[in-house]
């Protein structure tokens, strides 16, 4: 590669692994530091017949990750004048490519008086479309011995898909077009499925992540297709007409408690399911109880609390900052996701590892959750946040306590729940934080009957 730079880097991408190289494709990338063009040369013969592209860029390079920097930079460029591909030391220079003909060096005023006029870039999450290729089939699978037939591109065979595959472009929207055809009863049963799954807490099938032959079969067969057809047909695939008509329905209207003993497992919906709430759910009801959740929409993630002064791990730029414990008091949606820093309060209630997808959450109940209810500080001060606001009221002692249970539960205590209230607030003003904990720690909090 003739290259030529000032504080820029050059690489070549394998396979499009652009994070993840090391140990795999370690010795792929140079600095460049010379205002002339001079070759790099970079060993690419382990990966013969593999796609791979070159990448140059401005900015540093901090283990895996490229930190590009753009106007916070004082002086940083680049050029590439030509990449050849070959087995000897010193490839033949191309006619329009001369590395002799390198240009007068510009003065840094004037470098600095040109980046001045250059707006400063909006970056955005982006792919390009481009065209598809056939690929071949590797020997036992090993990347590096690849059998010289390929594979044309095709739908597969279990789809039935009567479209022809596409040839030009990466099949992407072609494959939606089929995905979303009104002709495929699969894509609308599924997301059916799901809806009804998170409004009743079990899908028609169970196994919402699959559909085939290890999968549980369907309670209501006939329901599922009577749904989907009108989710395609009469709502147009609108999610919210789908969801209206589900919850006007008898089913989801009916009372909660104890299925019958001929439904025990109440897989004819005998009763609405007792169903308990998502982790986020739990961590925003706590906050919207005691009167802190921000509801301010949009916004930056908020980094998530954790603890790694002093361990040797949070040295370096590779480790985001800790966040507040509350949060900042936005609702979980804005609350930061990293794999590698997960939010402990949200993983006690089952979060899902950010390692994949889950159709279906965990739901457990282990003694953990309640300790965390407990003694986890974000409860601790959410309940002294909502004892404090409860204290500035003008009320009397039992018509607040009439306040936290309509807050927490939407329902008035009865005789003996207030009875008992009164008795724990005692003559301090610790009493009403104790009493504001406890109704976190309630089966009724964090629980839909």
């Amino acid at each position: 590669m003739l290259v030529a730079g000032d504080d820029a880097t050059i690489q070549v991408v394998v396979g499009n692994f652009q994070i993840i190289r090391s140990p795999i494709y370690d010795g792929l990338k140079k600095r460049i530091k010379s205002d002339e063009f001079k070759w790099v040369r970079l060993d690419v013969g382990r990966w013969k017949g593999r796609r791979a592209h070159v990448e140059v860029f401005t900015g540093k390079v901090e283990a895996d990750h490229r930190i590009l920097h753009t106007f916070d930079t004082p002086k940083s460029r680049f050029g590439l004048r030509a990449v050849v591909l070959t087995g000897g030391d010193r490839p033949p220079v191309p006619a329009n490519a001369d590395a002799n003909a390198n240009p007068a060096p510009k003065p840094d005023k004037e470098f600095d008086a040109l980046e001045a006029t250059i707006p400063k870039p909006a970056r955005f999450i982006g792919i390009q479309d481009v065209n598809g290729a056939d690929v071949p089939v590797f020997a036992r699978g090993d990347a590096n011995k690849p059998r010289e037939d390929r594979v044309p591109r095709r739908y597969f065979n279990l789809a039935r898909v009567d479209h022809a595959p596409p040839t030009t472009g990466s099949g992407r929207r072609e494959l939606a077009d089929v995905l979303a055809s009104p002709d495929n009863p699969l894509t609308a049963r599924v997301f059916v499925n799901r809806v009804w799954h998170h409004l009743f807490g079990r899908g028609l099938v169970p196994t919402v992540d699959n559909f085939g032959l290890l999968g549980e079969p369907p309670s209501h067969p006939e329901l599922l297709d009577f749904l989907a057809h009108r989710f395609v047909h009469e709502h147009r695939w609108s999610v919210k007409q789908l969801v209206r008509e589900l919850v006007l329905t008898r089913a989801f209207r009916m009372q909660g408690g104890p299925p019958p003993e001929a439904d025990a497992a109440n897989r004819w919906l005998s009763r609405f399911p007792l169903r308990r709430l998502e982790a986020e759910a739990v961590r925003d009801a706590v906050l919207a109880v005691s009167g802190e959740l921000d509801r301010t929409f949009g916004g930056e993630p908020v980094p998530v609390p954790h603890k790694l002064q002093g361990t040797g791990s949070d040295s370096g730029n590779n480790y985001p900052p800790s966040g507040p414990v509350d949060g900042d008091r936005r609702r979980s949606l804005y609350l930061g996701s990293r794999r590698n820093f997960p939010d402990t309060f949200l993983e006690v209630f089952d979060k899902p590892s950010a390692l994949s997808t889950f159709g279906k959450r965990d739901v457990s109940h282990v003694p953990t959750q309640a300790l965390t209810l407990l003694n986890d500080p974000f409860v601790a001060g959410q309940a002294k946040a909502w004892a404090k606001r409860i204290g500035e009221t003008t009320l009397s002692p039992a018509a607040r306590v009439d306040l936290m249970f309509r807050e927490a539960f939407a329902r008035l205590p009865t005789d003996a729940e207030r009875k008992r209230a009164l008795a724990l607030l005692g003559d301090d003003g610790q009493g009403w934080a104790d009493l504001a904990l406890a109704l976190f720690n309630t089966k009724e909090f964090i629980h839909v009957p």
